[in-house]
């Protein structure tokens, strides 16, 4: 992978100079939302619940947990974990077509072994990690943290914090890439700096 971008940097997304170390949010640098939507259909579609434009937009950014419950709120919990494992299989056969944001992943291209790079996602680290090495950017990243390393998914700032702590940079020197309402929250939280990739 070159360690440089193959395009000019998008000026707004480019970290101030005194940031020190970069995170990224999984679903903010991989176009994965579409796969995402179409591998939970299925398995809330057996529980009577139909994925809407809206419901989908208002709920794409939620950790697992959060997300099948607000889908099948009257659903036992007890059913929760076959319905997760449903739909991550269903997202990890798909895998191969997701795609990755190049104006975003051109950042961490371009800062990549200059300063520390990682992701803080609240997915689960088999779909996040696979995510990454399918569109062939893993080895961008000095470390990923995923809702397994955590106790609390975003909106909590459990993630972003545990990062800061790996990196040894003050939270404040530190700069997060978002695509989503609870990640954008779970950053400054934390204290993280952060770009709103949805409006760029």
């Amino acid at each position: 992978m070159s360690s440089s971008p193959l395009n000019p940097l998008v000026p707004a997304l480019v970290p101030p100079a005194d940031v020190r170390a970069l995170l990224f949010d999984c679903d903010g640098t991989l176009d994965t939302l579409p796969v995402y939507r179409r591998a939970w259909a299925a398995p809330f579609a057996e529980h009577g619940f139909e994925i809407t434009d809206a419901w989908f937009d208002a709920h794409a950014g939620l950790a697992i947990g959060p997300f099948i419950a607000s889908a099948l709120p009257d659903v036992e919990q007890a059913e929760h974990p076959a319905i997760e494992r449903a739909g991550l299989n269903a997202f990890l056969d798909e895998l191969d077509t997701v795609t990755a944001f190049e104006h975003v992943v051109d950042i961490a291209r371009a800062y990549r072994g200059r300063i520390p790079v990682g992701v803080v996602s609240a997915g689960r680290r088999d779909a996040v990690e696979r995510s990454l090495e399918v569109s062939r950017i893993r080895d961008l990243f000095d470390f990923v943290i995923t809702l397994d390393d955590v106790g609390r998914p975003k909106p909590a700032p459990d993630g972003y914090l545990l990062a800061v702590d790996r990196l040894g940079v003050a939270a404040e020197q530190t700069l997060a890439y978002e695509d989503s309402e609870s990640g954008l929250a779970a950053a400054r939280a934390a204290g993280v700096r952060v770009i709103d990739v949805r409006d760029i």
